[in-house]
């Protein structure tokens, strides 16, 4: 509980054990109930600790009366569901993939399939080769974002067809689209189904307002981030943009989830609003260290890891990175002592529909 405000204040272990003897002596009055060898001077020990557990009940019930504290199913049930937002369950990664074989040979509907971690994949539209070639589309058997996979990755029939060589590969766009159960989000930080839950009550819809439709665009199960702008691409417009990190390797949208935004956001839009979905524009921020102190594995690895989490914190189409972050983000990496930034020189500016991703860290 540490950081968390005090909504129920506790008692130490010693009051409460201060607190016991006290009543044993009120309770035993002309008597002296704490004789050294007796079994009694134990008593407020034991009574301490069980009402310690009873103090603690009490101080995370209080925490869970709140939105911003709640975790789990007191989150689902005590705030998301009165709300009416619901947690985005889990979404199972799909896509094409690629394999060769003899011409006319088929890879039929239901064939199963392995990637190369053992996470298993079933062809939901199968196809006949040509040309040496068949694209099939797979979707994976398990729900969540492990079964997303980069264009190229090995797939593997488990009962291959005559005809078909059995390894083959995810193809162009990989498979994408699998998400785990929506997080609660660090408490006290609106992020996740907390942020959502927060944006509801703190930001009751308002008939298409502006921010509604960012609130609207992340009920899709993919997108994490929304942004909405008016009038980009003439009077009378709302362009929305959206980041689906997690489900896709740089954040960046599929194909597929800004379709089914703009689905959403049709059903929703009021009348005369022309509207346009979008994915930004990314734009790896490169980063190069001098003087990396002390320059080891590790430390690279905690520099890399600071550099990527300051740039999920504050991406946004069209936000300025200032160099003093970047600065802050190696300073503060486990194990470093001493750097010196040789770029960026200065903070780095996006134009509108451009948003920073993690690009090349170098060293010198």
């Amino acid at each position: 509980m540490t950081g968390l405000p005090t909504i129920f204040t506790r008692p130490s272990l010693v009051e409460s054990r201060d607190e016991a003897r006290a009543a044993y002596a009120a309770a035993l009055a002309g008597t002296d109930p704490f004789l050294r060898r007796g079994l009694l001077p134990a008593f407020p020990h034991v009574d301490a600790a069980m009402v310690q557990d009873l103090h603690a009940h009490v101080d995370w019930i209080a925490l869970q009366a709140s939105a911003l504290y709640a975790t789990g199913i007191d989150l689902d049930l005590l705030h998301g569901r009165l709300w009416g937002v619901e947690r985005k369950p889990a979404g199972f990664a799909s896509g094409a993939a690629s394999f060769t074989g003899t011409d006319g040979a088929q890879v039929l509907t239901g064939a199963a399939l392995t990637g190369s971690d053992g996470l298993a994949f079933t062809v939901t539209a199968g196809g006949t080769v040509a040309g040496g070639t068949v694209t099939v589309t797979v979707t994976a058997d398990a729900a969540g974002a492990d079964g997303n996979r980069d264009a190229g990755a090995a797939l593997t029939l488990t009962s291959p067809p005559a005809g078909i060589d059995p390894a083959g590969a995810a193809a162009a766009g990989g498979l994408t689209g699998g998400t785990d159960v929506e997080p609660d989000g660090a408490m006290g930080v609106r992020e996740h189904y907390r942020g959502r839950i927060l944006e509801r009550i703190q930001q009751p819809p308002h008939g298409a307002a502006l921010f509604d439709y960012p609130v609207w665009a992340k009920t899709v199960a993919e997108v994490t981030d929304a942004w909405a702008a008016e009038n980009e691409q003439g009077r009378g417009s709302v362009t929305v943009r959206v980041m689906t990190y997690g489900a896709t390797g740089d954040g960046i949208p599929a194909a597929g989830t800004l379709t089914a935004v703009a689905a959403v956001l049709e059903d929703l839009r009021p009348p005369g609003i022309e509207l346009f979905v979008a994915a930004p524009v990314a734009v790896p921020l490169d980063v190069t260290i001098a003087d990396l102190t002390p320059d080891t594995p590790s430390v690279r690895a905690a520099v890399e890891a600071e550099l990527a989490a300051l740039i999920r914190r504050i991406a946004a189409p069209g936000v300025t990175v200032p160099v003093s972050r970047i600065w802050e983000a190696v300073s503060i990496a486990s194990g470093e002592t001493s750097h010196d930034l040789t770029a960026p020189a200065a903070s780095v500016t996006h134009a509108v529909g451009e948003i920073p991703v993690m690009g090349t860290v170098s060293y010198v």
